[in-house]
């Protein structure tokens, strides 16, 4: 079995994309060995840093808390889309998604990691237009991966912001969103999709643990 693990390492000091509304990362040691007899830690993130997912509650007060996401959608055969060429700040078009094979789990990949180290990685991602990511829900998708901040633009002039969140999430659809190590997939290759939240009673969203499986072939 192959394994392609697409999930963010936490590190002290990390910080996502909405500092006023998420802490940094601490990673911090509690029990020592020399001291106790064993090693223990503490950990503080917010719910959306790093490779995470995003629960209906995040823009809905009554919506579905992240502990009661269904897992049979977490872990299946997964699309895997190749949308490389996207600049920052393109728009995906309903053009652009009308002849795909939508299934029930898609990850859509930018390249976005590469952006990592400048300014402008939380600020000028590709991202989906409304019609664009409606039709996609439409033809079935119900889990949007993406290896970049959000599906949604980030520009705060933008006509509505989270469109693509308020529309989606009340047709059922689930993001999971920042996954990296996207260079390691095989786009003509087929895998399945394992993407596992925390299980944070009526949180908005959680670190996920998301992975790439395939058959090896001799």
């Amino acid at each position: 079995m192959k394994i392609i693990d697409l999930s963010s390492t936490y590190q002290t000091g990390q910080i996502a994309g909405n500092p006023e509304r998420h802490p940094r990362v601490e990673l911090k040691q509690m029990g020592k060995i020399e001291e106790a007899g064993f090693n223990t830690s503490s950990f503080l993130l917010g719910s959306h840093t790093g490779t995470h997912m995003d629960a209906p509650r995040h823009f809905f007060a009554d919506g579905a808390p992240i502990d009661k996401m269904d897992l049979h959608l977490c872990c299946g055969p997964v699309a895997l889309v190749d949308f490389r060429h996207f600049k920052p700040e393109a728009c995906v078009l309903w053009e652009h998604v009308k002849g795909l094979h939508v299934q029930e789990r898609m990850l859509f990949v930018f390249g976005w990691e590469q952006y990592r180290s400048i300014p402008q990685y939380q600020k000028s991602w590709p991202y989906f237009s409304l019609e664009a990511a409606e039709y996609l829900a439409d033809q079935g998708m119900k889990l949007m991966v993406v290896d970049t901040p959000s599906p949604d633009c980030a520009a705060k002039d933008y006509p509505e912001d989270f469109q693509v969140h308020k529309s989606l999430f009340p047709r059922g659809v689930t993001f999971v969103e920042l996954v990296v190590n996207t260079n390691s997939i095989n786009f003509s290759s087929e895998y399945r999709l394992t993407a596992l939240p925390l299980k944070l009673q009526g949180l908005d969203g959680s670190p996920c643990r998301v992975i790439l499986t395939a058959e090896e072939i001799g």
